[in-house]
Order: C-alpha cells, then sequence, then structure tokens
C-alpha cells in the first residue's frame, strides 16, 4: 500500500482556494471546469493537490474571464505560486520584487 506524497503548503493553501472557489460558487466540478476551460478531472487534481494549475491557465483565467471570482482565484493562485514577484498587469509576466 503506498502512502499518498505529502502536499507542500503552496499546493495545499492552492487546493483549498480552488475548492473554496468553486464551493462558493455552488458548481459541481465539471461546471467548474468548464467556466474556466479545463476537465472535471482536472479540477479535481486541482483540489486533492495531486496537480497545480499551468501559470498560463491561470494568466488565462485573469485576464479572459469575466467572472470576478475567477480573477481573484487566479490572482490569489499567482501570488501563492510566486510569493516574491509581483504579477506584471501589463505583459502577463511575473517581476521580482525589489
Amino acid at each position: 500500500m503506498s502512502s499518498r506524497p505529502r502536499l507542500s503548503p503552496v499546493n495545499r493553501q492552492i487546493a483549498s482556494l480552488i475548492r473554496k472557489s468553486r464551493g462558493d460558487q455552488d458548481m459541481s466540478l465539471r461546471e467548474f471546469g468548464k467556466a474556466i476551460g479545463v476537465s472535471r478531472q482536472t479540477v479535481n487534481n486541482w483540489e486533492r493537490g495531486v496537480s497545480l494549475p499551468l501559470t498560463e491557465i491561470l494568466f488565462k483565467i485573469k485576464w479572459i474571464t469575466t467572472d470576478e471570482w475567477a480573477r481573484q482565484l487566479a490572482m490569489d493562485c499567482l501570488s501563492l505560486r510566486f510569493p516574491d514577484q509581483l504579477i506584471n498587469r501589463n505583459n502577463h509576466s511575473t517581476e521580482p520584487v525589489n
């Protein structure tokens, strides 16, 4: 019997943010995935901390969606992924914080 690997604090926080955001919107895995352009299995993996959203997906969510909750979720996840960097709102990149 293999044990599940321990999640890093960042993975746990991102998983929790995604789970909370989906719950706050009262959406199924399928509905949430469709809203942000991924499969329900992908959302499930994110919520369990098995994988994390790619930076490109977070930027897509942040800049393409019209849903404020999804934009806020993306920014929160990006801030956790890049704690020592500012998210550049103009060119969708990260910059070191001085």
